[in-house]
């Protein structure tokens, strides 16, 4: 994203594939999708977050795969996806 823009990052634990023309590419996310509002990009071009660690995934779970897919938005381009990724987590007894 640019400084100015407003970034969300939402995310699904399954994957899918819809087309938003408008939105100048694919979200890449199966439903249902929790979104997450980041902040505002900085003059400086870095939005550095952090997110605090999650205590317990669940009885008998060892790990969840979770997609995730940024979201940028502004006045002047509109709003628009960033590229997908993809992160692990595992238990802590693993």
């Amino acid at each position: 994203g640019a400084p100015g823009e407003l970034v969300f990052v939402d995310y699904s634990g399954l994957q899918g594939f819809l087309h938003f023309p408008d939105f100048r590419g694919p979200l890449v996310l199966g439903f249902p999708v929790v979104t997450l509002f980041q902040g505002a990009i900085p003059p400086s071009g870095t939005l550095v977050k952090t997110t605090p660690p999650i205590d317990d995934l669940g009885v008998g779970v060892d790990g969840v795969t979770l997609y995730l897919q940024s979201v940028y938005a502004s006045a002047a381009g509109g709003i628009y996806l960033g590229a997908p990724s993809t992160t692990v987590l595992l238990d802590a007894s693993l």
